[in-house]
């Protein structure tokens, strides 16, 4: 296993797609850290551009779905406009996970 680094994630390896290992106790942190991994995959460490706020309103029938529907968020926000977040604010979330 790699080292966890400074932000809650690390990826793991595996044979196809990518894993990501999230140690959180919020389910507000498990999205923001989610939202940083993808975000790393995406644009590594390059440096970020001009700073653009973007409310994104996302609700699913449970928290994993509401995670994977932001995540689908993010990445059509990168492949339509270029856009990657370097920080995320969470505003509400549902407490469970």
């Amino acid at each position: 296993m790699e080292p966890k680094n400074d932000v809650g994630y690390r990826f793991l390896p595996h044979t196809a797609d990518v894993r990501v290992a999230i140690e959180a106790e919020t389910f507000a942190a498990v999205v923001m850290d989610a939202v940083l991994a993808l975000r790393s995959l995406l644009v590594g460490t390059s440096g970020v551009g001009a700073t653009v706020t973007r409310p994104v309103a996302i609700a699913g029938e449970d928290a994993a779905e509401t995670l994977l529907m932001l995540l689908r968020e993010v990445l059509f926000a990168f492949e339509t406009e270029g856009l990657a977040p370097r920080a995320l604010r969470v505003t509400t979330a549902d407490p469970t996970m």
